[in-house]
């Protein structure tokens, strides 16, 4: 391998991997009423009051939510307690949300 291909291979890593970290960190907003949950961005908010309802295209009541939002939950600190059919209960320190996922249908609340 020549040196231009061997540059070219490693730039084209970094772009990857830099490219995996900016979607990774910008695709998620916490929010702050309910300490910090994570919700993606792409979201839309349908209603919000003690519950905050979302419009999200990826949101599955047979699949849950994406893998890749679990390890978003999972790299903030929330950590899952119970989940049953459609809702899950995640928890960190003294907080307590219930994530509902439904097709194209996300809401969460706090709980005690």
């Amino acid at each position: 391998m020549d040196k231009k291909a061997l540059i070219t291979l490693l730039g084209t890593i970094l772009v990857m991997i830099a490219g995996y970290f900016v979607v990774t960190n910008v695709s998620y907003v916490p929010i702050q009423e309910f300490g910090g949950f994570p919700i993606p961005k792409a979201a839309e908010v349908i209603k919000e009051e003690s519950i905050i309802e979302y419009y999200w295209s990826r949101a599955s009541e047979e699949d849950g939510v994406p893998r890749s939002y679990q390890r978003e939950l999972k790299k903030e600190g929330w950590e899952i307690k119970w989940r049953e059919s459609s809702a899950s209960m995640y928890r960190k320190d003294d907080i307590k949300v219930v994530l509902i996922s439904s097709t194209n249908y996300l809401s969460i609340s706090l709980t005690e």
